[in-house]
């Protein structure tokens, strides 16, 4: 995690230099408030006025040396954070779609929002002010030892054994960390069920039920927050205690070498002063060192996520995908329920292709496949003559786009949800509009294009999100459409038009999930294959499946 120092080396390099130059500014400062006390003891009013104008400039110098060491340390760690942040998110999006559906997305949420302001407090600022408080700590024990060697020895003692005190309690301290992580990433999970389930809530009447679901998990984070602070602050409690019982040891040390004779009372009140300048640090460090190790466990998180994924396969990547290839492919889900069985097909550029079948057929399982979303099957499928496994997931997305029922609106404008955030030339962004039947939408938007969508599309209708989705696809112009029954919500006299358009496409493969069993669509597709029970029971032209009199046309009569 170090390394997102270097985020900024020029900054950090600037925080490196100023860091001592503004302890040392502090260190002038209490020997002239000595000096000072020294003249007010036995010096002149002219001595007085000498040093007034040495004590204003290093004053005002210590001021604005101090305002800019806070300011490095703030961009410093800002910027860490947006790197950390862009690599979390970049590692997020490398992940395959499978890999994907195995994380809890509400845990990923609170990594990036709840987690990483740890991160930032806990790592970062820490980090910069371990290292200003130790040369604090070198600088002024120095000063110390040259005013008094055994007020300095002691002082050392003192933070050594203070210093000490997190590491006893890292363990535990972790530990409790890592469960108020969890308990926030489980509350901000609630959290979203309870508001994306709104609908439900209120039409089932269930609003007593999820406030004492949410006062559980609200609780359940207050006391796991409360547990963790609590153990946090003992132990800095504890360890500030040794640090004050030193304070007193040599506070009474410095009053006898005083009473003796050894010691000026400007040289005694400077000793204060640097014994402060000692105290705190340690203070200080102590409180830093038990809370960088606490966000250990978060820290890992962080790593984990962003670590680069190790392969030792070879990806082969066609530049231009021509065929699909289904070889003799069986899955299930669980070993005893086949779900596909000895599937074999072939899906050509240019062609179209309709697959029908009753509810459980297999449909969907099939375009996983496809997808490469299951790996766990037998047989193989083949991207042109390449097995899927060796295909890279960036270059088979390039070729094959799916539009399927469940359509997700970005917080963003119409225009982003169409071209999703890529730079299409208008012309083939009207062509598209008006492909899709999304013209008449766009009128009817107070700001057309430029309409932002919120809350998932919420001024959308099922039908409106789902021209969008045909629209993204076709915009795109891969070489292979899918589409998972995505003219379902759609009226009958647009369902056709849009599916007209789309197979009338040139040069592009569809292969359609079909719901509505529409003659004069099904009569465009060059073969439809008739899925049951996880089998093709047939496939063939329209007008073939018609003839044969077989499965096809009992679901075609339903």
């Amino acid at each position: 995690m170090k390394h997102y120092f270097k985020s900024n080396k020029f900054l950090l390099f600037l925080y490196i230099i100023f860091a001592p130059i503004g302890i040392i500014c502090s260190l002038t400062f209490v020997f002239i408030f000595q000096s000072i006390i020294d003249i007010a003891t036995s010096g002149t009013i002219d001595d007085l006025k000498n040093i007034i104008s040495t004590a204003i400039l290093v004053m005002l110098l210590d001021m604005m040396v101090a305002l800019f060491i806070r300011y490095l340390k703030r961009i410093i760690v800002r910027d860490a954070i947006i790197k950390l942040k862009e690599d979390s998110m970049d590692s997020i999006l490398k992940l395959s779609l499978s890999d994907f559906s195995a994380v809890n997305t509400s845990n990923q949420i609170s990594l990036l929002n709840n987690d990483i302001r740890m991160i930032e407090q806990g790592y970062f600022m820490n980090i910069l002010s371990l290292y200003q408080q130790t040369i604090n700590l070198v600088i002024y024990t120095i000063a110390a030892l040259m005013i008094q060697p055994l007020v300095a020895v002691l002082i050392l003692t003192g933070a050594l054994t203070a210093l000490h005190i997190p590491t006893l309690f890292s363990k535990r301290l972790g530990a409790l960390q890592v469960n108020y992580s969890i308990e926030l990433g489980n509350y901000t999970s609630k959290v979203k069920d309870f508001l994306t389930g709104f609908q439900i809530i209120k039409t089932y009447n269930i609003e007593q039920p999820i406030l004492q679901a949410h006062k559980e998990a609200n609780s359940n984070l207050e006391i796991c927050k409360t547990v963790a602070e609590t153990y946090n602050y003992n132990v800095s409690w504890l360890s500030g205690s040794i640090t004050q019982l030193m304070y007193m040891l040599i506070m009474l040390i410095g009053t006898y070498f005083v009473l003796k004779g050894e010691l000026t009372v400007g040289l005694i009140i400077a000793l204060l002063e640097l014994i402060g300048g000692i105290v705190a640090p340690v203070e200080l460090i102590s409180a830093e060192l038990t809370q960088l190790k606490s966000t250990a466990p978060i820290t890992k998180k962080f790593i984990e996520l962003i670590k680069p994924v190790k392969t030792t396969k070879i990806l082969k990547n066609p530049t231009e995908v021509k065929t699909l290839s289904i070889n003799n492919v069986s899955f299930g889900y669980t070993d005893s329920t086949p779900v596909l069985k000895n599937i074999e097909l072939k899906f050509e550029l240019g062609k179209k292709y309709a697959i029908v079948g009753a509810s459980g057929s297999g449909k969907s399982t099939l375009i996983n496949l496809l997808l490469g979303l299951y790996t766990d099957y037998t047989g193989e499928i083949l991207v042109d003559d390449i097995r899927l496994s060796n295909v890279s997931k960036q270059v088979l997305y390039n070729n094959v786009v799916v539009i399927s029922q469940d359509i997700f609106i970005f917080d963003d404008t119409l225009k982003n949800n169409i071209c999703l955030y890529m730079n299409y030339p208008p012309v083939e962004l009207e062509q598209v509009l008006k492909l899709t039947k999304l013209e008449e939408l766009v009128k009817k938007l107070p700001n057309g294009l430029d309409t932002i969508l919120r809350e998932d599309g919420n001024i959308l209708s099922g039908g409106e999100k789902q021209r969008i989705a045909i629209a993204r696809a076709v915009l795109k112009n891969s070489n292979f459409l899918i589409l998972d029954e995505s003219t379902s919500s759609l009226d009958n006299n647009t369902a056709y038009a849009i599916e007209e358009n789309i197979l009338s496409l040139e040069h592009k493969s569809c292969i359609a999930i079909m719901h509505k069993l529409n003659p004069r669509i099904l009569d465009k597709f060059d073969e439809i294959i008739v899925l049951k029970d996880g089998e093709i029971k047939e496939k063939g032209s329209f007008e073939k499946l018609l003839d044969s009199k077989g499965y096809f046309v009992e679901l075609y009569q339903t």
